[in-house]
């Protein structure tokens, strides 16, 4: 593939660059070692002529005779002492040009590493960028391939005088609603490879389930994960495209409407519930009622598992909300919660996903050494206000709410 080869040039350049990579003694800077070599150079000259000098105490002829004594007998033993001293010296010269080379050594050592650090850090962002590519590209080749399965499904019933699925138009539109082609909407916000690996956090909730539910299951990708691990499950969507390929596919997926499906079910008969991005396209009276149901037909401690936008993020609501025209209405965190216990759910609780990227929040300002107490007091000000409007604006753009329906015995009591 032309990817795998961009990556292969890009990793043989930059593993050359590290390999030739001169690093010239000139651009060195070594303050420290040159203080230390500085210690060297005083002491490396060892001088057998040190002066004696003359006692001034204590007084008395004594101390006098003794420092004559000893300027005599070094002057006698000079011959023997000289040779000794030049040996010294020669070895101390000889240690400090071996520290000279050897700081030198060093320095370019420190240099050359920090000269690779920064290309393994160059390496790093281009290996990056090239993954990023490259799932891009592999997302376009599954959407292509998704579209395409359409197009041959499309051709092959109109082949046959089959009816052909409406695929510009899902049945939950009005009648007088805007054309829209729903499914190559929902493949291009959520491609397949992205949506089984963000869900895939929710396969935990189901594990020793069986007969679980996926409502607006979509294209069925929830659904092939929870078979693939063992655990019975089915789906239904409104989309007939949507439906078409996961049926395709092999996938146990039913054109349905969830309130009319779920009240064909014998009460206490799934084992868990499942629905993604569904009921923000739903009015409240609807999803309360469709929360009653999935009440009735789930068996005893069986999970419900919600995910939805969240509207407490101006930048969910700005985005994600407004990009879908067949979005109803945003549900706050705390309203799911209430609506689920007012359905006769216990143990709910709420997780917030999906954070806005670091690089596209508001930044604080950097504190420095030399502000002042005001100045600092007022950078602090703007820094919380700054978290205020992050964490409103800029906040988790998704949540999932996990709720539970109580064992029998907590029923009975209620």
């Amino acid at each position: 593939m032309p990817e795998n080869e961009d990556v292969a040039k890009v990793l043989a350049r930059l593993k050359e660059e590290i390999r030739t990579k001169k690093v010239q003694s000139a651009e060195i800077s070594l303050p420290e070692a040159q203080v230390k070599l500085r210690q060297v150079y005083a002491t490396a000259r060892v001088n057998p002529h040190l002066p004696i000098g003359w006692p001034k105490l204590p007084p008395g002829i004594i101390p006098k005779i003794v420092a004559i004594a000893q300027k005599v007998v070094r002057r006698l033993l000079r011959w023997y002492i000289n040779p000794i001293v030049e040996q010294q010296n020669a070895y101390n010269a000889a240690v400090t040009a071996l520290l000279e080379d050897q700081t030198m050594e060093v320095g370019r050592l420190k240099a050359a590493f920090k000269e690779v650090e920064q290309l393994e850090a160059a390496l790093k962002q281009e290996i990056e960028q090239v993954k990023a590519t490259l799932e891009q590209a592999e997302q376009g080749a599954q959407t292509a391939q998704v579209r395409l399965q359409r197009l041959e499904r499309a051709y092959r019933a109109s082949a046959t005088g089959a009816t052909v699925p409406n695929m510009a138009r899902p049945d939950f539109l009005a009648s007088d609603g805007p054309w829209l082609d729903y499914f190559r909407l929902e493949l291009q916000l959520r491609a397949p490879q992205l949506l089984r690996k963000r869900q895939a956090d929710y396969l935990k909730y189901f594990e020793g389930r069986q007969n679980v539910l996926d409502i607006g299951c979509g294209r069925g990708e929830f659904v092939e994960m929870l078979l693939q691990k063992g655990i019975s499950a089915r789906g239904i969507d409104l989309d007939r495209d949507a439906v078409a390929y996961a049926k395709e596919r092999g996938l146990p997926v039913d054109l349905a409407e969830a309130m009319a499906y779920l009240q064909g079910l014998p009460d206490e008969s799934l084992g868990g519930v499942f629905a993604s991005q569904v009921i923000e396209h739903l009015k409240p009276r609807q999803l309360q009622r469709l929360l009653e149901l999935c009440h009735d037909k789930l068996v005893a401690e069986a999970p419900i598992v919600l995910e939805t936008l969240n509207p407490a993020c101006l930048v969910a609501l700005a985005n994600w909300f407004v990009i879908d025209p067949t979005h109803v209405w945003p549900v706050h965190s705390e309203t799911l919660k209430f609506m689920l216990e007012n359905a006769g759910f216990w143990k709910i609780s709420i997780e917030f996903i999906s954070p806005v990227p670091p690089e596209q929040r508001l930044r604080t300002i950097p504190h420095y050494a030399q502000l002042t107490d005001v100045d600092a007091e007022t950078v602090s000000l703007l820094n919380h206000n700054i978290e205020l409007l992050n964490h409103t604006i800029f906040g988790y753009q998704d949540y999932v709410a996990i709720a539970w329906r109580p064992p029998r015995h907590v029923e009975g009591t209620s």
